[in-house]
């Protein structure tokens, strides 16, 4: 528990922060004179004296200080001062500054909201501290529920709230929700399921447009924060291919009040992956262009990406494409978290690579499907943390005891979230450069997936043997394309996947924001 208390904001300090805060067209004060005023004002961020330093968040003190930084920018339309910490190479371009100032715009906060937006950006990393994650009850270990107790119950160690009216305490808690149940990072890089924006318009609907603009706003700051810890003094994070990433999501999600969710999901994934000139009128091309956005591709990758798609087995392709293509609203799917962080991290690991990070997510599927995880629960998506293996795969030293992970890991269960455990001798073992596993499970692991590979080729066999035709509208297979699987058993004969033709976006503009082929997509 903590012991130490805090004053609140003083009448003048008071005054000073909303002057900082009012919109205007140019700079009123540096980076360095916004920080230390932030410091000297907001006890919280106090680096001797502060909740953070008292709990030893050093680093996400200084994205709290950096998120404000951004803040502040984007009031003034300080484009210098936002972009001083960036390379030449990734600095943000001054039209997509322009995007911002419109997203501002759009926003208008009002003088108690931009009040409310400064607080909430510098208590928002306290929801990150480990002790009070584990003190939370199992279904509401959420970063942005351990905020929601600090402001509600414990205003005497973050004492910036107490200069807050009911209203805006309320206001904070709705958009700490929202920031909950949809995260946007996960969004934009394809993290996350068509459910998770689902969860979001729900949760918009009930609290309105007000915090519906506040949420995104927030969002972008936060984003703009997110390397705050190398430097608090401008947005390291946000160069220009991150912000067009972003500024791209925003668009799509403002313009899609009225749009299904599995609309809004894939009208993004989609964009991302026409914008590098990928086709996305197959399943597989769909997966493709997820994978472009889980792997953070860029033009000269997708040749590579598609030769590690196609160096897998047509049932390994078939379980993926089942995985990637599930929206967790009229299908059930796992929302693997931190999928990303495995998937580079492995594709920077020469010993990993990213053709062998899918053959192991298939085991990783297998196991959930074997286990039954899915059957266990009412609820219609189930996360997995594969923070450890993401971890993992930056340690491995030799491409066997990566290949073996499977039979030395477990999946652990705390209320509805599932996590994937590997043992700690596996990952001592993964670091030696010359490791052989024990017979029994290196049979194990080559009998799991030459089982996938047999069932495979019975299914390919089967309208050569007289399997009954396909169903009457459906579409000719391409060439190297694999149809969806059911999760019940990864490599039985799957059914046709309905309405897959609705996932296409046609040759419309790209200026144009939702696909009308879209708008009505039903899985």
């Amino acid at each position: 528990s903590l012991n130490f208390e805090s004053p609140s904001i003083d009448a003048d300090g008071f005054e000073k922060l909303c002057e900082i805060l009012e919109p205007r067209s140019s700079r009123l004060m540096g980076s360095r004179e916004i920080v230390d005023f932030a410091q000297r004002l907001f006890n919280e961020l106090d680096p001797a004296q502060g909740i953070y330093a008292n709990l030893k968040q050093g680093e996400e003190r200084l994205r709290a200080l950096a998120s404000l930084v951004c803040f502040v920018c984007f009031l003034h339309n300080d484009y210098e001062t936002f972009t001083q910490v960036q390379s030449s190479k990734s600095k943000l371009a001054p039209e997509t500054w322009r995007e911002f100032q419109d997203l501002v715009s759009w926003a208008n906060l009002g003088r108690e909201e931009r009040h409310a937006m400064a607080i909430l950006l510098i208590l928002r990393d306290l929801g990150k501290n480990v002790a009070f994650l584990k003190a939370m009850p199992l279904g509401s270990r959420s970063e942005e529920e351990v905020v929601i107790l600090l402001v509600r119950y414990m205003s005497s160690q973050v004492p910036s709230v107490q200069s807050l009216s009911q209203s805006q305490i309320a206001f904070i808690e709705q958009s700490l929700r929202a920031l909950s149940v949809f995260n946007l990072a996960q969004f934009l890089q394809g993290e996350n399921v068509p459910f998770c924006v689902s969860r979001f318009q729900t949760i918009m609907m009930e609290y309105g447009d007000r915090v519906f603009k506040f949420s995104l706003l927030a969002y972008t700051c936060l984003m703009g924060g997110i390397r705050g810890a190398e430097s608090p003094h401008g947005s390291l994070f946000m160069g220009n291919t991150q912000a067009v990433h972003l500024l791209l999501g925003m668009r799509i999600i403002q313009a899609a009040e009225d749009k299904s969710a599995t609309a809004i999901y894939w009208s993004y994934i989609t964009h991302r992956a026409r914008r590098l000139g990928l086709s996305t009128n197959t399943e597989e091309e769909l997966v493709i262009a997820r994978l472009v956005c889980l792997t953070r591709s860029t033009t000269c990758d997708l040749q590579w990406l598609w030769q590690c798609w196609s160096r897998l087995g047509a049932a390994e392709r078939r379980a993926l494409t089942h995985h990637f293509l599930a929206d967790g609203i009229q299908e059930p799917a796992f929302v693997f978290v931190f999928l990303p962080k495995y998937l580079t991290s492995s594709r920077d690991n020469d010993n990993v690579g990213l053709h062998r990070a899918l053959i192991v997510l298939v085991d990783i599927l297998e196991m959930l499907d074997s286990g039954g995880f899915m059957d266990k629960t009412s609820r219609s998506t189930v996360d997995v943390s594969l923070k450890d293996l993401a971890e993992f795969v930056e340690e491995v030293a030799n491409p066997s005891a990566f290949m073996a992970v499977i039979v030395h890991s477990s999946i652990s269960q705390a209320g509805s979230q599932l996590t994937f455990v590997i043992s700690t001798k596996h990952r001592h073992n993964a670091r030696q450069s010359s490791w052989t596993d024990e017979p029994d499970n290196e049979v194990k692991a080559i009998l799991k997936r030459m089982n996938r590979r047999v069932g495979s080729a019975s299914i390919e066999l089967l309208p050569v043997v007289g399997a009954m035709p396909p169903p009457s509208g459906a579409s000719a297979a391409t060439p190297g394309a694999s149809p969806p699987t059911s999760r019940r058993t990864l490599v039985e004969e799957p059914q046709p996947r309905h309405g897959c033709d609705s996932f296409r976006l046609a040759s419309e503009a790209d200026s144009e924001i939702l696909s009308p082929s879209l708008a009505e997509v039903q899985m």
